[in-house]
């Protein structure tokens, strides 16, 4: 092979090369975050010139890696569009957001004073000041509108004001959440509120004229849990916010809650304490038939057994997130409870008399025990039924069923179901008593 054939297929290859390696490149571009602003809205003030706001914004970060920390600003502008005719209001600062979390929390703005009254837009967007690469760098904006009406009366001025003495937070008050949302094995805490907030500051002298906006001048403390004019807090209660200019000091108040435990599949948060969801029920995991909960054996001899059970319906206020329990139904939110009683005969009258008793609950009638009786077990190692009684009751009722001699055979197994017969949408916590007669 001559030299120029070999140039040739060695060019070829390394084109050959370079293609696939480009394709397979292509194939898996790198995971990179993504930072949008879901939602902004006025919470409180009334937008006028020099009037004071507080936003409330959600940003997330819909992308496929950790975003570092950012800021999120917030403008007013005539149309909408971001661009240097905008008036910035403020920022707040995000700590890290992992893939798919969000980040919501509160900002205290100042509307201009020459704002002129008219139909103007706010504007929040994330990663204001691009500190972050992302995925999709022309999605971080979001906007809302807002009419900007004439004050009230005269607003006053500094006419004559002197040094600067105290200090003013804008909001004074807030309540927000801390602890974030976590998904673990035994429950799930969901955060509700906004889990941080940014404050606006004005400046007065010793005689309260207004010296105008010292925010980006002032120190925030809150047990060291402030990014510039952002704070949030990381326990639970009230606590208060310090701001200071020199020997110029405010204070507003902040009042942490925490996130709201729910307990997935059959758990429950028994002792109320929001901190973990225990294992309950005694049929804990006997929410089939063929796992039905044994309460022995029937000595009938006498032609009499009396007897009862305790438990809590298997449908409450609780949220089902992860309900991985057999028989669990999505249309009622909630899973059966199985009892079984084998009557081992003998001189046996056979008569029924059953008695459930409930109440927490409402009007409807929510919930219902079965008694099924079965010889032996059938497909799938499930016990095939061959009389069944079933009595339905509302959430707060006592009702009795009762049959004569004869209604159920000796050598027989009887299985209680206790089950919730009524839409999901009908939440409540129901304690219930079973009672009867064989």
């Amino acid at each position: 092979m001559n030299s120029t054939r070999r140039g040739t297929l060695a060019a070829a290859l390394a084109a050959v090369l370079v293609a696939t390696t480009g394709a397979a490149a292509e194939a898996k571009p790198p995971k990179r975050p993504d930072l949008v602003v879901n939602s902004i809205a006025v919470v409180s003030g009334a937008p006028h010139p020099g009037a004071i706001l507080t936003i409330r914004d959600a940003t997330t970060n819909i992308g496929s890696a950790l975003a570092k920390q950012s800021s999120t600003a917030l403008y007013l502008s005539k149309d909408g569009k971001r661009d240097k005719g905008d008036t910035k209001l403020g920022r707040r600062t995000l700590m890290r957001l992992k893939a798919g979390t969000s980040s919501a929390g509160l900002s205290a703005v100042k509307l201009p004073k020459g704002a002129k009254p008219g139909s103007y837009r706010l504007i929040a967007c994330a990663d204001a000041r691009q500190a972050v690469s992302e995925k999709n760098e022309a999605n971080n904006c979001a906007t809302k509108p807002v009419a900007v009406t004439p004050a009230p009366g005269n607003p006053g001025g500094n006419a004559g004001a002197g040094k600067l003495a105290y200090l003013k937070l804008f909001p004074p008050t807030a309540t927000i959440g801390y602890g974030p949302g976590i998904l673990l094995p035994w429950g799930v805490f969901v955060q509700d509120l906004d889990t941080t907030v940014t404050y606006y500051v004005e400046g007065y002298d010793a005689s309260g004229h207004g010296l105008g906006d010292f925010t980006n001048k002032a120190k925030f403390d809150l047990d060291g849990a402030c990014t510039d004019a952002t704070c949030y807090v990381t326990a639970e209660g009230t606590q208060t916010v310090t701001a200071s200019v020199g020997t110029a000091k405010g204070t507003a108040s902040v009042t942490g809650v925490p996130a709201r435990l729910v307990c997935p599949g059959e758990r429950y948060d028994v002792d109320n304490d929001g901190q973990d969801c225990d294992e309950i029920q005694s049929f804990q995991g006997h929410t089939a038939a063929r796992h039905a909960k044994s309460l022995g054996a029937k000595p009938c001899y006498d032609g009499a057994f009396d007897s009862s059970f305790q438990g809590t319906m298997l449908s409450d206020s609780r949220q089902h997130l992860y309900p991985g329990v057999e028989g669990f139904d999505y249309d009622v939110g909630s899973a059966p409870a199985w009892r079984s009683l084998q009557a081992i005969g003998g001189q046996c009258a056979n008569d029924i008399k059953l008695t459930v008793q409930t109440t927490g609950g409402g009007s409807q009638k929510c919930y219902r025990v079965s008694m099924n009786f079965s010889h032996g077990l059938g497909q799938f190692g499930e016990p095939a039924f061959y009389k069944i009684y079933r009595l339905d009751v509302a959430g707060n009722e006592t009702k009795t069923l009762t049959r004569g001699p004869g209604s159920y055979d000796d050598n027989t197994t009887l299985y209680f179901e206790i089950e919730k017969i009524c839409p999901a949408s009908v939440r409540e916590k129901v304690s219930y008593t079973v009672s009867y007669h064989l």
